[in-house]
């Protein structure tokens, strides 16, 4: 702006001092009025940016002065106190995470027993066998009682179990074992008393004592008994039925032994 007003202070000596060679009276009107167009709209776009400023820095003013307000509402101990909410906040998710962890750590202690629970009944021992002797046993004083024929075995130990041959049972595994036994007696008159017993390692078991007999002056009677009994046998022990007494017939005998509770360990 400094410089079009000495350009124009110049053309203005220039045209006084007469020093011109031609006519430049229009020139100089149109160069002046040319000049001032200009300098009207460099004061009008300058009044335009003052203008722009002004609204900037008021602008900025009210953004300060919310900040400041702003400032003032947030107090350090409401800071403190959101930091500590924070803090709380954390303590409870670790505490969290560590009580899911214990969870899942008991669960998998749990899981892993009940395996191992589950695996000891799958292969807990069991043992059933069955033998009878359908035919007449007599002239069997002093004698084990055997079978003409196995009716029944179910097991997944080794060794052991029945031998109809000789009468004998003897025990797989350690436990304790259901026997049962059922026979039928056939006394005539005259005929000495039936006694049998359960023997257990060539023991007589006095609890296991079964009779039969007839006391008539003639003829004969006949009946069916048998027993029941819960016993204990370790590993290799032998069960039989063993006749102390018997001159009188028996038959139709069934003899059976059953691991109820296998021992464990």
């Amino acid at each position: 702006m400094e410089s079009t007003l000495k350009l124009t202070m110049f053309i203005l000596v220039m045209v006084v001092n007469g020093e011109a060679k031609y006519d430049t009276d229009n020139s100089v009107k149109e160069l002046i009025e040319g000049m001032n167009e200009r300098l009207t709209i460099t004061e009008q776009k300058l009044q335009k940016s003052q203008e722009d400023f002004k609204k900037a820095e008021d602008e900025l003013k009210k953004t300060q002065n919310e900040l400041k307000d702003l400032k003032e509402e947030v107090s350090s101990n409401d800071i403190q106190e959101l930091r500590e909410k924070i803090q709380i906040a954390e303590d409870d998710c670790s505490a969290s995470k560590d009580n899911i962890a214990a969870v899942n750590h008991e669960l998998k202690m749990k899981g892993d027993y009940l395996e191992k629970e589950i695996n000891s009944i799958r292969n807990q021992p069991f043992f059933h066998t069955c033998g009878s002797h359908n035919d007449w046993f007599q002239d069997n004083y002093g004698k084990i009682i055997n079978y003409t024929s196995l009716d029944y075995t179910s097991t997944n130990t080794e060794g052991g179990g029945l031998d109809i041959s000789t009468g004998l049972f003897t025990s797989p595994h350690p436990g304790s074992y259901l026997v049962t036994w059922s026979l039928n007696s056939n006394n005539e008159a005259g005929d000495i008393d039936v006694y049998i017993m359960l023997r257990k390692n060539y023991q007589e078991i006095r609890e296991s004592f079964h009779s039969s007999w007839y006391t008539g002056p003639s003829g004969l009677s006949r009946d069916q008994g048998g027993r029941t009994l819960v016993l204990h046998l370790d590993e290799g022990d032998i069960l039989d039925l063993f006749c102390l007494r018997p001159y009188a017939g028996i038959f139709a005998t069934t003899f059976c032994v059953s691991l109820l509770t296998p021992d464990i360990g």
